[in-house]
């Protein structure tokens, strides 16, 4: 059997050869017959005692559209045994193929704002001949210039752009049609999606905060009115995975987010978990009266990073881990002007930070804790102000860590820890009952202190800094 390809209106296939000899005894007077007006066979008869005779197969695709064309051949010689023999010629002709990129477009704007950036389709003829094609839609927030084109393998684009104008908060899809009646693939679609973030407000438009991060999407801030947010749907507030923003209006002096939480009754402020939030935000929140078993404020656990936490007060929260926040699992995440104060752990009074995983194959991102005042938070054994453990990477920078008291380490408790820095901090009046008043650096693991006061810390063992 043959195959040949060719593209539309473009050139013909290489010829091939098929190969035709006498594998018996006498002489092979061989003829060939076919009845196909696109293939030429030369030659068309011949003759054989053995030897092999080749006969070339000729295309010519003038005037054929795109589609397969199939060609039997027959040869015969009426005194050979096994005549006649069939080959099988098979012809494809490939038409226009149309390509688009992207397959999808995303545009994001904000309600009463500006229209977004405009954006580029490519569309290509990937087949033979000329693709003749035409775009059309039928959203009226969407424009495409040009609607229509043509191309022989060269890319054509066109632009997408929005018009939001009387548009609400939401979420509108689309879709794009490109055609040729004469492409071997029309219709291609192109899916667009224009997500309307919007700001959403507790409790003008909505009574507690976790109704506002479940009705929102990503990209859409919601702000929080002053006031004290207490119960159900203002406590074990979750993300939901959202990358959003959620802060106060004016800042954590005017607003507060009491968990109420008791040992029976067991609640903590916020609550992240097994999600992606790189584009997750935090802001302007006290986060007190917290009780529960880890994260006492905020509990973030395998989040892939974590999110950003910014110019919040934590204080006077309860737990076994993180009295103020719980790290575990994650990679990366920030923790940021921040007030971590009167907090009570077993481990970790005011943060709590273990096991971190990579983000990006083999590396690992370090927590970031900066410009934070981390003061008078208690661990019954590690880390009075901050407890890194079993193979965590944090970065502690600009930060004041005082007045924190712990077992092990009243400021800051380093125990199988891995790579982290402490970089222009003061850590200062910490006590530890037993090592390393100031730091505790244990079990191993390789921890830089950097351009930073250690002075006033007491402990029965390291006053200021004690490795184990």
């Amino acid at each position: 059997d043959f195959d040949f390809i060719a593209l539309e209106d473009a050139a013909n296939p290489a010829d091939q050869i098929l190969t035709i000899h006498n594998a018996g005894g006498a002489v092979l007077n061989w003829q060939i017959s076919e009845a196909c007006g696109w293939l030429a066979v030369n030659p068309t008869s011949g003759v054989s005692t053995g030897e092999p005779n080749q006969v070339v197969l000729s295309v010519d695709i003038s005037g054929l559209n795109w589609g397969t064309y199939n060609c039997e051949l027959t040869i015969a010689d009426p005194y050979a045994m096994n005549t006649p023999q069939t080959v099988e010629v098979t012809l494809q002709v490939i038409g226009p193929i149309i390509e688009l990129s992207p397959l999808e477009l995303s545009f994001t704007a904000f309600e009463g704002g500006e229209n977004p950036d405009n954006q580029i389709l490519s569309i290509r003829n990937i087949g033979g001949s000329v693709l003749n094609w035409q775009a059309d839609e039928t959203c009226d927030w969407l424009q495409l210039n040009p609607t229509s084109g043509s191309s022989a393998g060269e890319t054509d684009q066109t632009t997408i752009s929005i018009d939001i104008t009387g548009l609400e908060w939401g979420i509108y899809d689309c879709t794009l049609t490109i055609s040729d009646p004469y492409a071997m693939n029309t219709p291609q679609t192109v899916n667009v999606q224009l997500l309307m973030n919007g700001t959403l407000y507790v409790t003008a438009d909505f009574p507690t905060i976790q109704a506002a991060i479940d009705a929102s999407k990503d990209g859409d801030i919601i702000v929080v009115a002053n006031g004290t947010y207490t119960g159900n749907g203002n406590r074990d507030i979750d993300f939901n995975g959202k990358s959003i923003i959620v802060h106060s209006e004016n800042g954590p002096e005017f607003c507060t987010i009491n968990s109420g939480g008791t040992p029976l009754q067991p609640h903590r402020g916020f609550y992240f978990n097994d999600k992606d939030y790189s584009n997750a935000l935090l802001e302007g929140f006290t986060i007190t009266s917290g009780d529960i078993d880890d994260g006492g404020g905020i509990y973030c656990s395998d989040c892939y990073p974590a999110p950003t936490i910014r110019h919040c007060i934590i204080r006077n929260n309860t737990a076994e881990r993180g009295g103020g926040l719980y790290y575990s699992g994650c990679d990366g995440g920030i923790i940021e002007d921040c007030t971590v104060s009167d907090n009570t752990a077993d481990n970790g009074g005011g943060i709590y930070s273990a096991s971190s995983w990579p983000l990006e194959g083999d590396i690992s991102w370090p927590m970031e804790v900066r410009n934070c005042v981390i003061i008078r938070n208690t661990a019954t054994d590690y880390g009075g102000g901050i407890c890194s453990y079993n193979g965590n990477d944090v970065d502690i920078v600009n930060c004041l860590l005082g007045a924190n008291l712990a077992d092990y380490g009243g400021g800051i408790s380093f125990a199988w820890s891995d790579t982290s820095n402490v970089k222009n901090c003061t850590i200062t009046v910490n006590t530890a009952v037993q090592n390393g008043g100031g730091v505790d650096c244990s079990d191993g693991g390789y921890v830089q202190i950097i351009n930073s006061i250690l002075e006033d810390d007491s402990a029965t063992y390291g006053l200021g800094w004690e490795i184990a």
